[in-house]
C-alpha cells in the first residue's frame, strides 16, 4: 500500500541521505533503492503501468565529471565508469541479468516516488526482473523492470491499519 512520507523518513529509515536516484545494495543492506518520478518535469521518464504493479525505471546518466564538458543527456548511459567500476546502472544490470540466467534471486528494490518537493510516497519493495538497452533521442539508455512484491518494510506498516492491503502503487 503507498504511504505518503517526507524525505526525512526516507532517512530516518534507510540511515543515510540517499542523493543518488540508484542506489545498489547501500550500507551492507539486503535491497538496494530507487528514487523514482513520473511528474512532468521530471529528468527520467520513468513509468507505472496501468495496474501499479509494474515500474519500468530509466537508468541514469553519466556524472557531470566524467563528462568532458559534454551535457549528460546527450550520451549513452554507461554501465561502467571510465576507471573500470561499475556504475549504478551496471550493478543493477548485472543483478537483473543474473535473475534473468538463473544466477541468484531477485534483487529487491524499495521504490521512493517523488510527488512534489520534500513529499514522497513510498512504493513498496519490487523485485527486479530484467534490463533492456533502448534507443532515446539519439542515445542508449537502461530500461529496468520492476515487479511489485507483497513484501512488508516495518517501517512503513501502520499499526492500526483495518483497511485491506491492495498490492499496487498507484499510478
Amino acid at each position: 500500500m503507498t504511504r505518503i512520507i517526507s524525505y526525512r523518513e526516507i532517512e530516518d529509515v534507510e540511515g543515510f541521505r540517499p542523493q543518488n536516484g540508484m542506489n545498489f545494495q547501500t550500507k551492507s543492506k539486503n535491497y538496494s533503492i530507487v528514487l523514482m518520478s513520473v511528474r512532468e518535469d521530471a529528468p527520467y521518464q520513468d513509468k507505472i503501468s496501468e495496474d501499479g504493479k509494474t515500474i519500468d525505471y530509466v537508468g541514469h546518466n553519466l556524472n557531470k565529471r566524467y563528462c568532458n564538458g559534454k551535457d549528460p543527456n546527450t550520451l549513452d548511459q554507461p554501465l561502467f565508469l571510465p576507471s573500470g567500476k561499475l556504475t549504478e546502472n551496471g550493478k543493477f544490470a548485472k543483478a537483473a541479468n543474473y535473475f534473468k540466467d538463473g544466477l541468484q534471486q531477485s534483487e529487491k528494490i524499495r521504490a521512493y516516488q517523488k510527488i512534489k518537493s520534500g513529499i514522497w510516497s513510498f512504493n513498496g519493495v519490487f523485485d527486479l526482473v530484467d534490463v533492456a538497452q533502448e534507443k532515446s533521442n539519439n542515445r542508449i539508455v537502461h530500461l529496468f523492470k520492476l515487479i511489485l512484491t507483497n513484501e512488508k518494510v516495518e517501517d512503513f506498516q501502520d499499526e492500526n491499519n483495518d483497511l485491506p492491503d491492495d498490492d499496487r502503487v498507484i499510478p
